[in-house]
């Protein structure tokens, strides 16, 4: 029986442990632990996949996108509580097309929801939902949202317990 020296046993551990992505969280263009032989093949592959064309198909996915204001995506939850939420882009030429808020103190061991329901007379570009007091909470765009003129429905809901203070303003054009 053959016993393998420390070095090579240290250099197959540490193999692995890049392999499993363990190691290699310290910040380095590239490590290289061995020596490099031309017959070994590439065990470990890309978990994007992407190569050359895929991501020439992206960069002119990404710059269509750029030409094409209206086909951007609206993002209508949130997983994340914030104080402030905007859906769309504001510019100087809308108007306030609805507004309202909530007032909500109640003891409650589960979060106080409330939803805002409207229909824009014109279409909608800019939702804005805040808190004055810098309360986090979550808002989602249920319904409609930015680039509809059809009945929108926005939740918003407290992280926990029945603090709810909450202001909505959408414009229209």
């Amino acid at each position: 029986m053959t016993r393998r020296p420390r070095s090579t046993l240290i250099q197959v551990l540490l193999g692995l442990l890049i392999a499993t992505g363990v190691a290699s969280q310290a910040p380095a263009s590239e490590f290289t632990f061995g020596t490099y032989l031309p017959t070994l093949t590439p065990c470990y592959k890309s978990p994007i996949g992407m190569n050359h064309t895929t991501a020439l198909l992206l960069l002119l996915l990404i710059l269509a996108g750029a030409f094409f204001p209206g086909s951007e995506a609206q993002i209508t939850s949130n997983f994340f509580p914030a104080s402030e939420y905007t859906f769309g882009t504001y510019t100087p030429v809308l108007t306030p097309c609805f507004s309202s808020n909530v007032n909500r103190y109640a003891f409650s061991l589960f979060p106080t929801m409330q939803t805002f329901m409207f229909t824009p007379a014109t279409v909608i570009r800019y939702i804005r939902v805040w808190s004055e007091n810098l309360v986090p909470f979550y808002a989602n765009v249920l319904t409609g949202g930015v680039g509809t003129a059809v009945a929108t429905a926005v939740q918003v809901s407290s992280v926990h317990g029945g603090r709810l203070q909450v202001n909505i303003q959408a414009y229209c054009v």
